[in-house]
């Protein structure tokens, strides 16, 4: 159960590989002005929270099953956990894309004379836009690493008040989670049209969010068992997973 994963060679060739290749297309795409550069950014963000997603999913995993008390999620939640832990990465990632690509994404950054534009300036404007964006990812990093950290270490002390202080996080999580994913997503996503707008939005990608999520947690899973990892992890668990 305490086993650590160990990066092979070949693993991180491979890796490595892909992150060159991912590299290469990204500065081809950046510099080639045969491609619609609105259109480059927009692959961009859509890719990079893509990720927050699924590194947001897997503390919401954590959180959701701690507050439940189901307890059988213990024997997989160091992957859901691992997978918490690119939150701060992926706010490097989406920083990086609106510092220089903000005006290429968003109409409502250069208004002009558009009436629905400037009637939500008050809320569609950089500066707050900035300001929302650092408190989406400093409380879910802050929450996230505190989550896995008392979760750590509960493997060495089994005091019961780590297992409070992680049902307290995982509350915290909960709340600002189902405010902060709905509210990122309009800011982030549903304003790239900002004359069009939807209710139902922010519901529409938390579905798509944590079927992600699963999905990821059952690939990674079946790939650390081919690895001879997580042995202890058997059809029932799998079941599980494939119910939600």
């Amino acid at each position: 159960m305490d086993k650590r994963f160990v990066f092979s060679q070949k693993i991180k060739i491979v890796l490595l590989s892909m992150v060159a290749v991912g590299i290469i297309a990204l500065l081809f795409g950046l510099f080639n002005h045969n491609i619609d550069h609105h259109r480059f950014w927009a692959n961009l963000l859509l890719n990079n929270y893509y990720f927050v997603a699924l590194s947001l999913g897997g503390a919401f995993f954590v959180s959701v099953h701690l507050l439940s008390e189901s307890g059988w999620h213990t024997s997989i939640q160091r992957v859901p956990e691992a997978m918490s832990k690119f939150i701060p990465f992926a706010g490097i990632l989406m920083l990086l894309t609106f510092l220089f690509g903000i005006h290429h994404l968003y109409h409502w950054t250069h208004p002009g004379d558009d009436k629905i534009l400037l009637g939500k300036t008050a809320y569609l404007n950089i500066p707050f836009f900035y300001i929302r964006f650092a408190v989406y990812f400093v409380v879910w990093t802050l929450l996230a690493y505190y989550l896995r950290k008392a979760s750590i270490t509960m493997d060495t002390n089994p005091d019961n008040k780590y297992f409070k202080r992680q049902r307290i996080l995982g509350a915290l999580f909960l709340v600002f989670f189902a405010i902060s994913s709905s509210t990122s997503a309009w800011d982030w996503l549903m304003s790239i049209d900002a004359h069009w707008f939807s209710t139902l939005y922010g519901w529409y990608i938390f579905s798509g969010l944590l079927v992600s999520t699963i999905a990821m947690i059952i690939l990674l899973l079946i790939f650390l068992k081919n690895q001879g990892y997580m042995q202890h992890v058997n059809k029932e668990h799998m079941h599980d997973l494939g119910k939600y």
